[in-house]
């Protein structure tokens, strides 16, 4: 289990890294021009003050809070699957990877989520800031779950997003996996005949 945790945390560094490094870059230049501009010396002691939250928050350990907590509501028995299930899990992505029983996501945020509740996942995406040769596009995966109405929103790639997806419709027959007008429409309106389209025939 120790393992696994450090495991995760190290995964949650190097997730944090790019955005560690920005906001270090960031701050060490604003403080080479505050000596000009005071609110410019201001922003970059804010950048650098949350280069160092996430530093901190990473090599801590808080980042992993919710896996914490999900593991101690686990019996004896469930920890040891737990931990079988994670070191013989898919790896979907460098933070992603789903095992038999569990789904694992090692972002900003470690986050453990049980295959049986998982009921519909599909993946988006937004425009990021445009640059000289076009924009660039950040994609994401909503996993929505049966005891909850608002999805948990997963970072993930393009190289990697349709990976997830197929490895989802292959092993869980009960997880409805991409976004239609029907899936839609029943989840939002008649969330028990949602259920219908897969769920339950899924658990049987």
């Amino acid at each position: 289990m120790k393992q696994m945790l450090k495991d995760m945390k190290m995964n949650s560094l190097i997730s944090l890294l790019p955005k560690i490094i920005i906001t270090a870059v960031l701050g060490v230049g604003g403080l080479l021009m505050g000596q000009e501009y005071p609110i410019i010396l201001i922003i970059a002691a804010v950048m650098l003050l949350l280069m160092l939250w996430l530093l901190i928050s990473s090599l801590s350990g808080t980042l992993q809070k919710k896996a914490k907590s999900f593991i101690a509501n686990l019996n004896a028995a469930e920890q040891e699957k737990l931990v079988w299930d994670y070191q013989n899990a898919w790896k979907g992505s460098r933070t992603i990877r789903i095992g038999k029983d569990f789904t694992f996501v090692c972002d900003d945020g470690s986050r453990i989520y049980r295959n049986s509740e998982i009921i519909w996942v599909y993946a988006w995406y937004e425009n990021g800031a445009h640059s000289g040769i076009g924009s660039s596009r950040h994609y994401y995966l909503n996993l929505y779950l049966i005891d909850k109405q608002e999805p948990e929103i997963l970072g993930t790639t393009e190289k990697t997003y349709q990976n997830i997806l197929k490895y989802y419709e292959d092993n869980f027959s009960h997880i409805v996996v991409g976004q239609s007008d029907e899936a839609s429409y029943l989840y939002r309106n008649d969330r028990n005949q949602f259920l219908h389209l897969k769920y339950y025939s899924g658990q049987e």
